[in-house]
């Protein structure tokens, strides 16, 4: 799915930046991929333009009919707004929604420019979350911030980045009910503090946590792509699933619940249902030791730094403990000798035989449901709107004809 980033970079006087095309305004627009980092991507938009701005809000997502695409309003706190071409700054209230090019536009600025301020429901969701979550650093001991990166910017889920001193640290706040993810992330790091960034403050404030953590030295696997770490990867998240204890992780995925929610989704969409090849998969895995397991194992989630690695933002669920190697193995695109060797290693640090087959195909189709199931609770908590026809389509067709990995 492409995002399309339509950004309202505002300063302190409500100037905006538009541009004018005849007698209609428009904001900048910038296309990127469905795993990008929207809030990076616009950063770099500013860069580019030699403007100095924080990214302080992803909001109001909206699907497109086909379910192909999805339009966000991309909020930027900016210190001295000044014209760029062939874009000028002009007064968000004088800005009418009726002489707006694209209605997304003028639907979202309608939806965000009242009462005098830029804000949207969540915790997060407004332009002053920065300067309460540097607020909030400061509290906690650490001086001398600058810096601040957005990585993430929904008013429900934030991700800040700074410097304190010559350390990097990294705050993270996330509304109350996605809270358990953040805490289970927290306890795998007091189990195995090698493999985790430290934890530096943890608290709950308002309807929202927030987590205080130090950053991990190294480069991100995603960017070295070395498969002899990648290797090395399979085989230390097999010694940490075992080393985390199970009550450290509340959450619990069941796969009785993903296979009925597949069926619910070809169901729904006329495709035919699932294999019963894919219906004996999920019956042998659901046999397999579980376990401590991380559900988004990508490379960019993992950081490797000579011979030590560390994790963040797994999102971790008890089930069957081999889901995490085939999701690393499938957001590496690993095939052939790699894939066999990822395997082994895995087995070498669980002492298991693993029926890969069946592993990969209910791995698959977990995602699909999960990935499902997070635009279904995105749209209920207002963050994401519009049809969503096409998004169900999609993600049915890919339960329909699932890809092997081999």
């Amino acid at each position: 799915m492409q995002q399309f980033l339509h950004l309202l970079i505002v300063d302190r006087r409500r100037a905006a930046l538009i541009q004018t095309v005849g007698r209609r305004w428009m904001l900048p627009i910038v296309a990127c991929t469905e795993r990008a980092r929207a809030p990076i991507v616009a950063s770099r938009w500013l860069i580019d333009r030699g403007l100095t701005g924080i990214v302080a809000g992803q909001w109001l997502g909206r699907m497109t009919t086909n379910g192909h695409s999805i339009d966000w309003l991309m909020a930027i706190a900016i210190d001295a707004l000044r014209d760029s071409p062939p874009c000028r700054a002009a007064s968000i209230d004088g800005i009418e929604a009726a002489k707006a090019v694209l209605d997304y536009q003028a639907w979202a600025v309608a939806q965000v420019a009242t009462r005098g301020e830029l804000h949207v429901s969540g915790p997060f969701g407004s332009l002053d979350w920065i300067d309460e979550a540097c607020s909030w650093i400061e509290g906690t001991g650490l001086e001398r911030l600058r810096s601040p990166t957005c990585f993430r910017a929904s008013a429900n889920h934030v991700v800040l980045g700074l410097r304190s001193g010559s350390a990097e640290v990294y705050f993270k706040g996330v509304a109350s009910d996605r809270a358990p993810d953040l805490h289970a992330t927290a306890a795998a790091a007091q189990a195995c503090p090698r493999s985790f960034p430290r934890t530096l403050a943890l608290e709950e404030i308002s309807g929202s946590t927030r987590w205080l953590l130090e950053s991990c030295p190294g480069v991100p696997l995603a960017r070295c792509r070395d498969n002899d770490d990648a290797v090395r990867v399979a085989s230390d998240i097999g010694r940490v699933q075992r080393s985390v204890d199970l009550d450290s992780c509340p959450s619990f995925l069941n796969l009785s619940d993903i296979l009925e929610g597949a069926d619910g989704l070809l169901d729904r969409t006329g495709l035919p249902a699932l294999s019963s090849a894919a219906r004996s998969a999920f019956d042998e895995v659901m046999s397999l030791s579980k376990g401590w397991t991380p559900l988004d194992l990508d490379p960019s989630n993992v950081f490797v730094d000579e011979r030590q690695i560390r994790y963040i933002d797994l999102e971790p669920r008890i089930t069957a403990m081999p889901m995490a190697l085939s999701t690393f193995a499938r957001r590496l695109v690993a095939t052939g000798g790699l894939l066999q060797a990822l395997r082994r290693a895995y087995e070498s640090a669980s002492g298991e035989r693993i029926p890969w087959q069946s592993v990969d195909l209910v791995s698959e189709i977990t995602e699909v449901v999960t990935g499902w199931r997070k635009v279904l609770l995105n749209v209920e908590c207002g963050e994401v709107s519009g049809p969503l026809d096409g998004v169900e389509r999609a993600a049915a067709k890919r339960l329909a004809s699932p890809k092997p990995l081999v």
